[in-house]
């Protein structure tokens, strides 16, 4: 009599099984993601990517493990330690790579430097004889070499034969020990700055000096993050910044704004006090400017590059670009199809999410929610990892926008990336980078399932004892009734059903289907009911299990009757 009343109590939504008389409690364990088709039976089609087990290792072939015992694998974290790891996770090496200054053919032609020995008025030393001289023998060069640069232009020919020597220069100064000798000097940034400053209508000059004083720049910034000599010896005047500030403005030879903004990505990837000297409340709006208007890609990408590197240090610079242009602007650079500028942007909007920066305004647009997504369809895995970050960020404020998510199909791409990594030395590092994202987003959207379940309860259960619900409780209903396909996304996916599926689940999951049946709650059955259609064909393989932790009360006659 038990099973033919049971039969009849599911009908209504899809299930047409008979279970036995016995109440004995259900294994949940048994709960195990289906199995591929004509494949070993120890071999699970999906594995979590941050657990990139061998298909047919010895963890894919011991007993399944209860459920109680993987959710305590994977512990809840505390919101400190969720927002540590977020911060960990922002930047990775790709955002801070660095590329030369000087000889960049992506800013301008490289011209091969030659010079006549014969000409020269000093004595034609190779570098290994200039690192090896003594220090009287060097003194006495730099001497030759200054009175040389000192004299006279209405000479005949010394312009020539200055240009010669500083050919010269420039040959022995690529190598390193030479470099070090002719410019460990408190002088060489003070002097770049004011041949600039006094001849800075000369686009050519400037062409031939910034490179210089951004090299030079570059190295006292990464001297003082390592806390090594002489960069204690090197004083940076305030008029170096306010040159190079000018040299990015509107109105400057590309070459010439390309050279300053690769000096200001380049300087300000270091932690050090001289990054400092560029967060201006103008940089921000400069570089977005150049970034907008240039119609040069590379100088494109640096622009944003060194707008992302700034942020770094402060995300005000950023903010005052959306401050100043709109979000929607803003949000139209995803979709371009510059993958270093995607990557940018993500990470900025990552650190803004972190640090409370417009925080509601964000977290409540959709349409940053849907242009991220859409860059889960691509190749790169950083770019992937970045937009999961971002999404995590915006679910963790705003719960509502996992409804969004789930109809845009987040749940499909979470499970394409937790996958069984792709083999490779060159894809470890963003696989590992990748998954560490994912695990983060699975876990809180786990956390957030029984507040969901909850709210849908606690919406149900005011309105359980009214023949016509008050227009608020109406509202929540339609509220809290539809992120019910929820559910419906997580328990289909062979990710999150092992993660979700347990004792309080399956006995909210049944205390809700009474509640819909209920006879006062027909009004809103068909919302919730449509739902457990669903819900049934994906559990059909474990419905016996299912069913038991329903626990039909067959002493209610209402229950039997709507059954």
């Amino acid at each position: 009599m038990t099973c033919i009343v049971r039969e009849r109590q599911l009908r209504h939504y899809g299930h047409v099984a008979c279970f036995p008389e016995s109440d004995s409690a259900y294994n949940v364990a048994e709960l195990r993601p289906k199995r591929a088709a004509n494949a070993d039976d120890n071999e699970s089609i999906f594995l979590l990517s941050s657990r990139p087990t061998p298909r047919t290792s010895s963890a894919a072939q011991s007993a399944p493990l209860k459920i109680s015992k993987l959710q305590s694998e994977v512990p809840d974290m505390h919101a400190g330690d969720v927002h540590s790891k977020i911060k960990e996770l922002i930047y990775i090496d790709t955002d801070l790579t660095i590329t030369p200054i000087m000889d960049n053919p992506k800013i301008m032609k490289i011209v091969p430097v030659k010079f006549d020995s014969k000409m020269l008025s000093v004595p034609c030393h190779s570098h290994e004889k200039l690192a090896s001289l003594k220090d009287h023998e060097w003194i006495h060069f730099v001497q030759q070499v200054c009175s040389t640069l000192e004299s006279d232009d209405k000479v005949t020919g010394a312009p020539r034969t200055k240009l010669n020597l500083l050919c010269y220069l420039c040959s022995v100064a690529s190598h390193k020990e030479v470099a070090s000798k002719l410019i460990n000097s408190h002088l060489a940034i003070s002097v770049l700055t004011e041949l600039i400053r006094e001849n800075f209508r000369n686009s050519k000059l400037k062409q031939c000096l910034l490179p210089s004083l951004g090299e030079l720049l570059y190295l006292v910034a990464t001297q003082e993050e390592k806390k090594e000599p002489p960069g204690e010896r090197w004083a940076v005047p305030s008029a170096a910044y306010t040159v190079l500030m000018r040299c990015l403005r509107e109105g400057e030879e590309p070459v010439v704004n390309h050279t300053a903004a690769k000096i200001v990505e380049n300087v300000c990837t270091t932690v050090s006090y001289h990054a400092q000297g560029f967060l201006t409340g103008e940089i921000g709006l400069m570089l977005w400017y150049l970034f907008t208007h240039s119609t040069v890609d590379s100088l494109r990408v640096t622009a944003i590059s060194a707008l992302c590197r700034i942020s770094r240090h402060t995300v005000g610079a950023f903010q005052s670009v959306i401050d100043k242009v709109g979000l929607p602007a803003v949000l139209n650079t995803l979709a371009l199809g510059i993958s270093r500028v995607q990557q940018c942007m993500l990470t900025m909007f990552s650190a803004m999410l972190l640090s409370g920066v417009h925080l509601q305004r964000l977290v409540q647009e959709k349409d940053l929610v849907t242009k991220v997504i859409r860059l889960l369809e691509g190749p790169s895995p950083a770019i992937r990892a970045k937009a999961f970050l971002v999404l995590l960020q915006v679910l963790m404020n705003n719960r509502d926008m996992l409804q969004l998510c789930c109809n845009s199909r987040l749940v499909m791409y979470i499970e394409r990336d937790s996958r069984k990594a792709m083999p490779g030395k060159e894809q470890q590092s963003c696989n590992e980078y990748l998954s560490k994202c994912l695990d983060l987003l699975i876990r809180h959207v786990v956390q957030e399932l029984p507040a969901i379940l909850g709210d849908i309860l606690s919406a149900l259960a005011n309105v359980s004892r009214r023949k016509h619900p008050s227009t608020v409780q109406a509202k929540q209903l339609k509220q809290c009734l539809p992120t019910m396909s929820i559910v419906l996304h997580l328990l289909t996916s062979q990710i999150f059903r092992p993660q979700i599926v347990d004792e309080d689940f399956l006995s909210n999951l049944g205390e809700l289907l009474r509640n819909t049946m209920a006879k006062r709650q027909g009004l809103f059955r068909e919302d919730v009911t449509a739902s457990f259609g669903g819900l049934s064909d994906v559990d059909s393989e474990h419905e016996d299990d299912i069913e038991d932790g329903l626990n039909w009360d067959e002493s209610d006659p209402e229950s039997t009757a709507n059954g």
